[in-house]
């Protein structure tokens, strides 16, 4: 009888906002990517991927553009071709190593998650550069791109703030890996931007959550004439 009292009055505080109910976290979205098969050797098929780019009209899609290649498969994580699991074993550019299997025909389709992605603010000294670099419209064309699910900013400032995090020039793996944690992402991509005679000099780093390692650390040269002041 006691518990049942108990279970009432759960129930009415919920219904009178003395309870808040935990917001439901967005599910992932299942994404196809063409591939065809490389190699199929011992143990080991190699998979040669075809991912949609962005179209190369602005520095966002050029720095976007690197971040799929570099991020979009990585080691261990699973993916489906023709309802059978898989697990990466190796990521060489655009093809990817898994475990053998008698997979046909030659061109496939490849499925599995979005990411969850969350792009730390670059630090910009400059205050033209500041002007016109944006790292949101970076984000924008990640999500425009429909391979990832992009975290809010301000979820990401909140947990920067949180973390007491004041340089995030040269962010560690480790430090990248809480940060993802604490968001729920799978990977982080932080960096930084510096003018260098007639180029501007995007660096970026792109850290695994999961296994707090640094995927990629890219640089990119962008001509000043490329950049457009934030809208």
């Amino acid at each position: 009888m006691r518990g049942f009292q108990i279970f009432t009055l759960s129930l009415l505080f919920i219904f009178t906002g003395c309870i808040t109910p935990t917001p439901k976290q967005l599910s992932k979205k299942e994404i196809t990517i063409n591939g065809k098969i490389f190699q199929n050797i011992g143990d080991t098929l190699t998979i040669e991927t075809e991912k949609k780019l962005l179209s190369e009209n602005s520095y966002e899609d050029t720095i976007g553009n690197k971040i799929i290649r570099n991020s979009l498969f990585t080691k261990d994580m699973d993916l489906f071709i023709q309802n059978q699991k898989f697990t990466v074993r190796k990521v060489s550019g655009d093809k990817i190593a898994l475990s053998k299997s008698d997979i046909s025909p030659h061109n496939i389709k490849i499925k599995t998650l979005q990411k969850k992605v969350a792009v730390i603010n670059f630090p910009v000294a400059d205050e033209d550069l500041a002007y016109q670099f944006s790292s949101k419209r970076i984000s924008d064309k990640l999500k425009k791109s429909g391979y990832f699910q992009i975290i809010e900013e301000w979820k990401v400032k909140k947990v920067i703030v949180k973390q007491n995090l004041i340089s995030l020039g040269d962010i560690s793996g480790d430090t990248s890996s809480k940060i993802g944690r604490d968001l729920e992402a799978d990977i982080v991509v932080s960096g930084k931007i510096r003018r260098k005679c007639s180029n501007w000099i995007v660096e970026i780093r792109i850290v695994d959550v999961k296994t707090k390692s640094v995927i990629s650390d890219l640089e990119d040269k962008i001509k000043v004439k490329e950049f457009n002041p934030a809208n």
